[in-house]
C-alpha cells in the first residue's frame, strides 16, 4: 500500500490484489464505481447505501457491470458483511452524515467498529471528508488503526485508516 503526495493534492493508489473485495457506502449515485470498474478493472465490490431508491438507480446504471453489487444496508449494521472479508473500504462523505445525525457520538463509534470488524488484517478504509481532520481524527482513534490525514483539491481532506500496517512508502 502507498500514497503519492503533489503540492496539495494527494494521489491515493492502493496496491489491491485482483479478487479484492472492495466496498463502497453512502453512494449518492456516484461514478466511483464505474472509476474504479473501467479504469483498474475493479471487480468484487459491494456498494451500499441506506436509501432503497439510490440502490435500484445504480442497479439499473451498473446492470452491465460484472463484479459490482448494489445493496440496501445501513453502515452502522454490517451485519451480512462476515468479519475481516474486505480489502478496502471507501466512504464519500457518508461519514459526515453521520455526524450529523442526533446521535452522532454513538452512531460514529458504531460506524468505525463495524469498518473495523469488516477490513481484513491488511485492510484499508479510505474516507473523503468536507470536515477537517482535527474534527474527524479523535473520533476515528475510538479504533485502533494508523492514520494518515491531508488536504485534497478545494477544501476536501483525505484520511486514510489502516487496520493493519505491512508496508507503506510515503513519496
Amino acid at each position: 500500500m502507498y500514497y503519492i503526495r503533489k503540492g496539495t493534492l494527494l494521489f491515493c493508489w492502493v496496491y489491491i490484489i485482483y479478487g479484492s473485495f472492495i466496498i463502497q457506502w453512502g453512494l449518492l449515485c456516484s461514478d466511483w464505481c464505474m472509476y474504479a470498474y473501467k479504469t483498474y478493472r475493479f471487480r468484487n465490490i459491494l456498494a451500499i447505501d441506506i436509501s432503497e431508491t439510490i440502490i435500484h438507480v445504480m442497479q439499473q446504471q451498473y446492470k452491465d457491470f460484472s463484479g459490482v453489487t448494489f445493496t440496501v444496508m445501513d453502515v452502522r449494521e454490517l451485519n451480512a458483511i462476515p468479519s475481516g472479508s474486505i480489502s478496502v473500504a471507501i466512504d464519500k462523505g457518508c461519514i459526515d452524515a453521520v455526524f450529523c445525525s442526533t446521535n452522532f457520538l454513538t452512531d460514529t463509534r458504531q460506524v468505525f467498529k463495524e469498518i473495523y470488524r469488516v477490513l481484513g488484517q491488511e485492510g484499508v478504509f479510505a474516507s473523503f471528508s468536507h470536515a477537517p481532520a482535527n474534527c474527524r481524527v479523535p473520533f476515528l482513534k475510538s479504533v485502533d488503526w494508523a492514520i494518515d490525514c491531508c488536504t485534497c483539491a478545494h477544501g476536501v481532506y483525505y484520511m486514510i485508516m489502516i487496520s493493519y500496517i505491512y508496508s507503506m512508502i510515503s513519496l
